[in-house]
Protein backbone atom coordinates (compact mmCIF):
# COMPACT_ATOMS: atom_id res chain seq x y z
CA UNK A 1 0.00 0.00 0.00
CA UNK A 2 2.82 2.40 0.89
CA UNK A 3 4.44 1.65 -2.46
CA UNK A 4 1.26 2.63 -4.31
CA UNK A 5 1.07 5.90 -2.38
CA UNK A 6 4.70 6.68 -3.18
CA UNK A 7 3.99 5.96 -6.83
CA UNK A 8 1.01 8.35 -6.83
CA UNK A 9 3.06 11.12 -5.20
CA UNK A 10 5.87 10.60 -7.71
CA UNK A 11 3.41 10.71 -10.62
CA UNK A 12 1.87 13.90 -9.26
CA UNK A 13 5.30 15.53 -8.92
CA UNK A 14 6.27 14.48 -12.43
CA UNK A 15 2.96 15.72 -13.77
CA UNK A 16 3.44 19.16 -12.23
CA UNK A 17 6.97 19.33 -13.64
CA UNK A 18 5.92 18.27 -17.12
CA UNK A 19 2.86 20.56 -17.04
CA UNK A 20 3.94 23.90 -15.57
CA UNK A 21 0.33 25.11 -15.55
CA UNK A 22 -0.18 22.76 -12.59
CA UNK A 23 2.67 24.19 -10.53
CA UNK A 24 1.88 26.27 -7.45
CA UNK A 25 3.96 29.20 -8.74
CA UNK A 26 1.99 29.29 -11.97
CA UNK A 27 -1.32 29.10 -10.13
CA UNK A 28 -0.23 31.90 -7.79
CA UNK A 29 0.77 34.03 -10.76
CA UNK A 30 -2.58 33.42 -12.48
CA UNK A 31 -4.52 34.28 -9.31
CA UNK A 32 -2.49 37.46 -8.81
CA UNK A 33 -3.05 38.48 -12.43
CA UNK A 34 -6.80 37.91 -12.15
CA UNK A 35 -6.94 39.85 -8.87
CA UNK A 36 -5.09 42.80 -10.39
CA UNK A 37 -7.42 42.75 -13.40
CA UNK A 38 -10.50 42.77 -11.13
CA UNK A 39 -9.05 45.61 -9.06
CA UNK A 40 -8.29 47.62 -12.20
CA UNK A 41 -11.79 47.07 -13.57
CA UNK A 42 -13.28 48.08 -10.21
CA UNK A 43 -11.17 51.25 -10.21
CA UNK A 44 -12.35 52.09 -13.74
CA UNK A 45 -15.99 51.61 -12.71
CA UNK A 46 -15.55 53.84 -9.65
CA UNK A 47 -13.87 56.55 -11.75
CA UNK A 48 -16.66 56.41 -14.32
CA UNK A 49 -19.34 56.66 -11.62
CA UNK A 50 -17.56 59.65 -10.10
CA UNK A 51 -17.37 61.29 -13.53
CA UNK A 52 -21.08 60.71 -14.22
CA UNK A 53 -22.11 62.04 -10.81
CA UNK A 54 -19.97 65.15 -11.32
CA UNK A 55 -21.54 65.72 -14.77
CA UNK A 56 -25.02 65.28 -13.35
CA UNK A 57 -24.37 67.73 -10.52
CA UNK A 58 -22.93 70.22 -12.99
CA UNK A 59 -25.97 69.91 -15.29
CA UNK A 60 -28.34 70.31 -12.38
CA UNK A 61 -26.46 73.37 -11.15
CA UNK A 62 -26.54 74.95 -14.62
CA UNK A 63 -30.25 74.26 -15.08
CA UNK A 64 -31.07 75.78 -11.68
CA UNK A 65 -28.92 78.77 -12.49
CA UNK A 66 -30.72 79.35 -15.81
CA UNK A 67 -34.13 79.16 -14.08
CA UNK A 68 -33.09 81.81 -11.56
CA UNK A 69 -32.00 84.33 -14.21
Amino acid sequence: MAGALTLLVTEAENDSESHPENSENYLTMVRTKRKRKREHQQQQVEERITQLVAERISQRHLSQKSVMT
